[in-house]
C-alpha cells in the first residue's frame, strides 16, 4: 500500500505481543497514519469489529479519514454504510466482509462502558 514505516513506527509494529503499546513521537512524526495502517489487517479480516478512540473526535477523525482513503481509494473496497455528520466519519462497515470500524472520543468516557 506504498506504507514504508520510519524505525519509530516500525517499533510500534513489531510491539504486537503486547496490550498496550504507548508512542512517543513528535509532531508530524506520523503517528496517525501509522495508527491507520496498523488498523488496516484487523479491519480486512472478517466479521470484525474495532474502534478508533481519540481524545476528543478531531483527534480521532485523522486516524479514521486515513483509514477510509485507504479502503476507498488504495483498496478499492466499498463501504456497505457508514455514519458521516457534516463531514465527520462515525463508523463504516466494509461491504462484504462485514467488518466494522466506529470512530468514538473519550471525552464522553461513559459511551465506552459496557461494549466488549
Amino acid at each position: 500500500m506504498g506504507y514504508t514505516p520510519t524505525p519509530q513506527q516500525l517499533h510500534v509494529h513489531n510491539a504486537d505481543n503486547f496490550r498496550f503499546r504507548v508512542c512517543f513521537m513528535g509532531r508530524r512524526s506520523g503517528k496517525s497514519y501509522m495508527a491507520a495502517h496498523e488498523i488496516m489487517p484487523w479491519l480486512l479480516t472478517p466479521k470484525t469489529r474495532g474502534w478508533i478512540v481519540g481524545p476528543n473526535y478531531a483527534l480521532a477523525q485523522k486516524i479514521a479519514r486515513e483509514v477510509k482513503r485507504m479502503v476507498m481509494q488504495q483498496l478499492q473496497l466499498p463501504l456497505e454504510t457508514k455514519k458521516e455528520i457534516n463531514g465527520e466519519l462515525y463508523s463504516m462497515k466494509i461491504a462484504g466482509l462485514g467488518s466494522e470500524l466506529v470512530v468514538k472520543s473519550a471525552d464522553a468516557a461513559d459511551s465506552l462502558i459496557g461494549e466488549g
